[in-house]
């Protein structure tokens, strides 16, 4: 992504790509939503963080809808609404905290959040997702369970959204369910884990000395986040303390787990990094500037000149397009937003 002072992102924590622009989620650095072109321009910043009224002081998630960015700041219950090139629109004040948001339409929202930071709204109490008209006023409450009997256990994402089917997926579960907007919510895949799936008893209150050991003894699977394509889902997973990368094969129903991934343009842009986006066609995904630039000068420019490798199934100098692309970057660059398509 361009580098320059307006543009400077943190850790990129999510993305979506609307209409040829990436959206890119800084939680912790600038607390704010960027756009860039999928080429890496940048267009515009959406949101800012600070203490006045109309500052965001934590960015826990965003979505977009109808062109309209909606962007949550759960430190102050609010859901600050923009247009897409940053203009301010509406601030709602919610009446109850979440981690998580989408909007089917003006007037059907889905919020997903914990116990914890609810017990002033006994309605939602026990439910994991509610739905709500553009008042907030709640009309159908899914995936309950007595939050009394189970730990509070957070992962990077338990929503996820694609081709206007809004996904959930449980902690440490491998079901998947769909969301409808009329609110119905059905199981819609459970992935094959070679009987590695974390039993949903073993996270109840009570076992907290129990499956900390099995997961370390590499028991179970724990699937940290997961994106949705039209031919697989993709998850970051841990298995014995090593972090591994599932595909789920949507229509043969076949799973499939390495440690290690390597992409067919070179080396130095490694499969490692989480997932933080996906469309139809690839999966998103970011790294470090700092990660290339040590990379890229471990060897000569020769070196990378002489250096064989595979590009879209052919024998390729890898040097012809390192060099442009790396020459001229810099540790402190913005991240580098790469964008994983599936072989055939």
């Amino acid at each position: 992504m361009e580098t320059t002072e307006e543009s400077l992102v943190g850790v990129v924590d999510k993305v979506i790509v609307v209409d040829s622009c990436m959206y890119v989620l800084d939680k912790f650095k600038t607390k704010s939503v960027k756009r860039f072109t999928l080429e890496g321009k940048y267009l515009n910043v959406i949101g800012q963080y600070g203490e006045g009224p109309e500052m965001q002081r934590e960015v826990t998630d965003f979505c977009i809808s109808e062109n309209e960015v909606l962007i949550l700041d759960q430190f102050q219950s609010k859901i600050f609404i923009y247009t897409l090139d940053g203009i301010l629109k509406d601030i709602r004040q919610l009446p109850f905290s979440c981690i998580q948001l989408h909007r089917f339409s003006t007037n059907n929202y889905v919020f997903f959040g914990i116990n914890a930071f609810n017990y002033h709204f006994p309605e939602i109490l026990n439910y994991s997702l509610w739905q709500t008209d553009s008042c907030f006023k709640v009309n159908n409450r899914l995936a309950y369970k007595e939050k009394e009997k189970y730990q509070n256990i957070l992962e990077r994402n338990s929503l996820a959204s694609f081709s206007d089917t809004l996904y959930y997926k449980k902690t440490w579960s491998d079901t998947i369910f769909s969301i409808s907007p009329e609110g119905e919510m059905k199981y819609e895949y459970i992935i094959d884990l070679n009987g590695k799936a974390v039993p949903q008893e073993l996270i109840r209150k009570g076992n907290e000395n129990i499956w900390p050991r099995e997961i370390e003894e590499g028991k179970y699977v724990i699937i940290d986040t997961y994106a949705i394509t039209s031919d697989y889902i993709y998850a970051s997973c841990v298995l014995k303390n090593l972090n591994y990368h599932l595909f789920y094969h949507i229509a043969s129903k076949k799973t499939i787990m390495r440690p290690l991934l390597l992409n067919s343009i070179n080396s130095i842009f490694p499969f490692t990094r989480p997932i933080v986006g996906a469309t139809e066609q690839y999966l998103v995904g970011a790294i470090d500037a700092a990660f290339i630039y040590d990379s890229f000068h471990e060897r000569t420019e020769q070196e990378w000149l002489e250096k064989k490798g595979y590009c879209k199934g052919k024998v390729t100098n890898i040097g012809d397009n390192l060099i442009p692309f790396c020459k001229d970057l810099k540790m402190d660059d913005n991240p580098i937003i790469l964008l994983y398509y599936f072989k055939k």
